[in-house]
């Protein structure tokens, strides 16, 4: 496991972090840091070559950089990538390179953090990022080793880069070839769920991480996270989270 050593005198300190969306030709050549960084992928894919290995990064997926490990990275996709980085000194962690945000937790912490960050809303505005980068790296630690079944993945992944885009049983099964029915089966039996619960609970989630991380209006939030206009968004935060949208923004 990571060893995450917190004590007053040995700390990860956050220092920088960034919010991208970069095109199809983006990419950045061989380099490295002298500090260790964290890519949160929201949209689309990133490719990454990184101590001999070659892998894919794609919605909902964490690469770890180590310090003064060298690396490039690019984006071949038609569409956007859209990344949160964030960059911290510290005593030595490993993680995997790639780590797989299993419960969204890592994502809406990393936007509160990049908020704070940019917003210097109080006083020890530091100390309170450093706590936060803290709880996100025990975070990224819980789901540093644990192994999510590969077809389930690329599942999830698909929903994550269409999540603002009409979504069916039909569409889905559609992506993988497969016959609905089949996909269905499939998909029920590796999670106890099916593949339309699994779209109505990313949505949810992204939607929920918009409204407390962002201020984005309702309407922009459905419109990003697949929903039909503000009233549905209401509904569905009604239906499953008990309050709607302006409780979590009001309260968070």
């Amino acid at each position: 496991m990571a060893d995450i050593e917190i004590n007053n005198e040995n700390i990860p300190v956050f220092f920088n972090g960034g919010h991208l969306i970069c095109n199809r030709n983006w990419h950045r050549n061989l380099h490295s840091h002298s500090f260790f960084q964290v890519i949160i992928v929201y949209q689309g894919r990133m490719n990454v070559s990184i101590q001999d290995e070659q892998f894919t990064a794609a919605s909902g997926d964490i690469v770890f950089y180590p310090m003064n490990t060298p690396h490039k990275e690019c984006n071949d996709e038609e569409s956007p990538l859209e990344i949160i980085y964030l960059d911290w000194e510290g005593p030595e962690i490993n993680f995997p390179l790639l780590i797989h945000d299993r419960k969204g937790r890592i994502r809406i912490m990393a936007e509160w953090l990049l908020s704070d960050y940019k917003n210097s809303l109080y006083a020890d505005q530091e100390k309170a990022e450093d706590s936060l980068l803290q709880t996100l790296l025990f975070e990224i630690e819980k789901n540093a080793f644990y192994k999510i079944n590969n077809f389930v993945q690329k599942v999830k992944t698909s929903i994550y880069e269409h999540i603002n885009d009409p979504m069916s049983l039909d569409i889905l099964a559609h992506l993988f070839n497969m016959n609905k029915f089949t996909f269905l089966r499939k998909y029920k039996k590796l999670t106890g769920r099916t593949p339309m619960d699994e779209v109505r609970q990313i949505r949810l989630e992204r939607a929920r991480d918009l409204v407390i991380s962002t201020d984005l209006s309702f309407k922009e939030i459905a419109k990003r996270t697949g929903l039909n206009n503000e009233y549905q968004l209401s509904r569905i935060f009604k239906k499953y989270l008990q309050f709607p949208p302006g409780y979590f923004r009001k309260n968070h």
